[in-house]
C-alpha cells in the first residue's frame, strides 16, 4: 500500500452531502395524523352516544311508546 496518497472524501462526508432536514414536514405530518386519529375517536364516541341514547329511549317490549306531553295529562295515561 502506497503511503502519502490522499483520498478526497468531501463528496461523501462534506456539507453538501448532508441529507435534507425533514423535521418540519415530519412534525406537520405527525400533527395531521394526530388530527385524523382524534376525529376518528370523536366519531366513534358520537356513534356510541347515539347508540346508548337509542337504548335508553326504547321502551321495554310490550309497552307502547307515548309522547312526553301525553304522560302529564290524565286522559292520555294508560290504566
Amino acid at each position: 500500500m502506497a503511503r502519502g496518497k490522499r483520498v478526497d472524501g468531501t463528496a461523501v462526508w462534506g456539507c453538501s452531502a448532508a441529507p435534507r432536514d425533514l423535521r418540519l414536514p415530519a412534525v406537520l405530518l405527525s400533527l395531521l395524523a394526530l388530527a385524523v386519529l382524534a376525529t376518528l375517536v370523536m366519531d366513534t364516541s358520537a356513534h356510541f352516544d347515539r347508540f346508548a341514547r337509542a337504548l335508553r329511549d326504547t321502551p321495554p317490549p310490550g309497552r307502547a311508546r307515548t309522547p312526553m306531553r301525553c304522560r302529564a295529562r290524565e286522559s292520555c295515561r294508560r290504566s
